[in-house]
């Protein structure tokens, strides 16, 4: 995989178009330096979405350039379903990191803080109806 850590914190999101909104709400809120990248450009199987996170954040990300430097991970993903967030908990279950319980919860990633944002946060949908609402 040729993903290299350029910044302190790393969110991890479902494909390019979120990507691309995500990185636009961070510059236009002024919010922390965040390396932004979504699932299917960070493995080398290209697979997106939820199932993504499992081939993005596999435990070889470990000696990746500039993982040593990372202060946290973030992952976003659309609540489209009633089961969006155990979806990602289950992707990554199988390495036995400490997944968060729930999406207010913390969790842990090879020592990295580690934590699961979905959106909206209180109903089922996706980033394109939230924005669609507006």
């Amino acid at each position: 995989m040729g993903l290299t850590f350029t910044k302190p914190r790393f969110l991890l999101c479902e494909g390019d178009e979120d990507k691309g909104f995500l990185e636009t709400l961070i510059q236009a809120r002024s919010l922390p330096d965040f390396q932004v990248c979504y699932a299917a450009e960070c493995n080398d199987q290209r697979v997106g979405g939820r199932v993504g996170f499992r081939y993005a954040l596999d435990p070889g990300i470990q000696p990746l350039k500039g993982f040593d430097q990372l202060k946290g991970i973030l992952i976003i993903s659309d609540n489209d379903t009633p089961n969006s967030f155990n979806e990602v908990k289950e992707a990554l279950g199988i390495y036995g990191y400490a997944l968060p319980g729930t999406p207010a919860d913390v969790g842990n990633i090879l020592g990295k803080p580690f934590a699961i944002r979905m959106i909206p946060s209180e109903e089922n949908g996706d980033l394109q109806k939230l924005v669609s609402d507006i």
